[in-house]
């Protein structure tokens, strides 16, 4: 005969060993449920935590242009944004990215205004090349108000300001 005797479970027993096998096949559970598992819609925005979704957890080409809303993607949202203008003979703000005016200063010479501080970024602007000149073009951060870009255009002979103005183009890259 055995010396050892088998002795019913204990309420206590029982419960632990059902928490144990729950907790053990839930995990196994979860891993098990795919995409085909989940309705459409089912996964929304409240529903993903804060930076749960990285660039490298998205396979490549799965985020594409039409798949963006409209304003999703901003010069403030980059991490370096650049902007940019061009702005007419008559000083008018042809084209632009994050530019919101131009005033005159003088002749050749006229303030571009952005619509965030960009007094830490670099700048290039480029002139209109006329024949027998050229253009010299240069471009400052305005040091009382760092959201304006001074632009002076200059003989391409001479390097004296023009007697004219002249249509430029200005990048700034942050």
């Amino acid at each position: 005969m055995s010396k050892f005797k088998f002795r019913r479970p204990t309420p206590g027993f029982i419960l632990a060993a059902v928490a144990l096998f729950v907790a053990l096949g839930g995990g196994a559970y979860a891993a098990s449920i795919g995409t085909s598992d989940l309705k459409n819609n089912a996964v929304t925005k409240k529903k993903i935590d804060n930076k749960a979704v990285s660039g490298s957890k998205i396979k490549k080409e799965a985020v594409k242009t039409n798949k963006l809303a409209n304003e999703a993607v901003t010069n403030s949202k980059l991490g370096h944004p650049s902007y940019w203008a061009y702005v007419n003979t008559s000083g008018s703000l042809v084209r632009s990215n994050g530019a919101t005016s131009t005033s005159n200063i003088g002749t050749g010479h006229r303030t571009v205004q952005f619509e965030t501080d960009v007094s830490e970024c670099s700048y290039v602007a480029t002139g209109k090349y006329q024949e027998g000149f050229g253009r010299l073009v240069n471009a400052e951060v305005d040091p009382s108000d760092g959201t304006k870009v001074r632009v002076r255009i200059r003989d391409g002979k001479t390097g004296t300001a023009t007697s004219g103005n002249s249509d430029f183009s200005l990048a700034v890259l942050c």
